[in-house]
Formats: structure tokens, C-alpha cells, sequence
């Protein structure tokens, strides 16, 4: 992320996931800092977009000192954050809880269905016999 400052505001150009890049305008003196602007759920060693946090405790009556987890590259980091970032990473954890849970509904579809077909198969077949319950 570079950052630009002028008189009233400042600039940030942010990368997206898919590789994008933005500019984010902050105005009235509003001056963030990279780290406010990351987006917390994306592993800074490898990119992907699973980590969370491990554990955390107030650090003042502002911010929260958190570890957070990358399940894929097993690293882990242990920072200070305001709380209007760890607000936007909180929704970021629930976004891709309920991703997760809408992938496991269509995975578990996916596999009864099969196991229906295959069963109607096999009794088709004559290999599922009343003995067999």
C-alpha cells in the first residue's frame, strides 16, 4: 500500500484479492495508517484469506492487542488494533463463516446425493437384499 498526503485528506492506494488496485481517499485530516486500512482476515506471508484471531485483550480503552492464525502458512502475528479495525475484521469473520457453512450445505448435498444414487444402483442390482437391514 503506498500512501500520499496532501493539505485535507490523503491517498492510499490499496491492492484487492483479485489483484486490483484502488485508490482510497480519507478527507478531513482523517489520516489512517497502512495498518488501519489492511484487511486483517489476509495472511501478510501468504495472502490467503482465512486467518483469525487465537487470542486477544484490551491493550488500552481504544485498542486490543490480538494474535491472529493463518491455518494455511501456520504463521501468526501479535498486534495492537483500534476497535473500528477489529469491527470490520468481526464482520470479515462472520462473511466467511457463513460462506463456510453454505459450501459444507451444497458439499454434504453433493455427497447424499450420490450416496442415494448408488444405493438405488445397488438395489436395482439386486445386491441390497432385505437380510441386509
Amino acid at each position: 500500500m503506498a500512501q500520499q498526503r496532501t493539505h485535507n485528506h490523503s491517498v492510499h492506494q490499496i491492492v484487492l484479492p483479485s489483484g486490483k488496485a484502488i485508490d482510497a481517499v480519507c478527507f478531513n485530516g482523517e489520516a489512517r495508517t497502512e495498518r488501519d486500512l489492511e484487511r486483517l482476515e489476509h495472511c501478510a506471508h501468504c495472502g490467503n484469506d482465512r486467518v483469525h484471531p487465537v487470542a486477544w485483550s484490551e491493550a488500552d480503552e481504544v485498542s486490543w492487542a490480538v494474535t491472529l492464525r493463518c491455518p494455511d502458512c501456520e504463521s501468526t502475528r501479535d498486534a495492537t488494533f483500534a476497535q473500528d479495525v477489529l469491527d470490520r475484521f468481526d464482520i470479515a469473520l462472520d462473511e466467511g463463516t457463513r460462506a463456510i457453512a453454505s459450501d459444507l450445505d451444497l458439499l454434504t448435498r453433493a455427497n447424499m446425493a450420490e450416496d442415494v444414487e448408488r444405493f438405488l444402483r445397488a438395489l436395482d442390482a439386486g445386491h441390497i437384499v432385505p437380510e441386509d437391514f
